[in-house]
């Protein structure tokens, strides 16, 4: 299966509406970001290479794992939890450059927090052990699909989400699912 064989998958799967930029309401963004509300990913070039999925996962990753109520380096940190643990399902090799890369810039994320006046960040380090991805990214992608512990607000689950929970192991009691 090639990047874009399966690129398209996730896409598909996820229901990610792709945009060249025009849809937004902010034309001044110049690299490439996500809409979780709208589940959009925008100015993505889809391109045959382990890069250019990475990128695509990491902003699907904002999509998935986003509570709507995480700091900038919450989402980032999470989001490149998913990008991992969805290269790691179908088994690519991410280049330490690429891991390197987003660790640095959850870092500066994290550094200007601070700096406006945040506090009481997590460590946000990348784990080496990809296996305990699950469990990191557990409490969080559960909020997609039941009653999440810090807003107490429900939101529907798709099927992709369901999917990959359950490969979290997580069961789903569907009365608290929206109809």
């Amino acid at each position: 299966m090639s990047y874009i064989d399966i690129q398209n998958e996730v896409i598909e799967e996820y229901r990610i509406d792709l945009c060249d930029g025009s849809k937004c309401k902010d034309g001044d963004w110049s690299r490439t970001h996500a809409h979780p509300k709208l589940r959009r990913v925008c100015k993505w070039k889809q391109a045959n290479s382990v890069q250019s999925t990475f990128t695509l996962f990491h902003e699907i990753g904002h999509i998935v794992a986003n509570t709507g109520k995480m700091r900038r380096a919450e989402e980032e940190y999470y989001a490149t939890l998913w990008a991992i643990w969805c290269c790691d399902k179908y088994n690519l090799t991410i280049p330490p450059k690429t891991i390197n890369e987003y660790q640095d810039y959850i870092d500066r994320t994290k550094g200007r927090g601070v700096r406006r006046g945040g506090s009481d960040y997590d460590d946000f380090q990348l784990p080496v052990d990809h296996s305990v991805i699950p469990s990191l990214l557990g409490g969080i992608c559960t909020i997609q699909g039941s009653v999440s512990k810090k807003t107490r607000k429900k939101s529907t689950l798709t099927n992709a989400d369901q999917k990959i929970l359950s490969a979290f192991g997580y069961k789903f009691d569907l009365s608290l699912l929206r109809s």
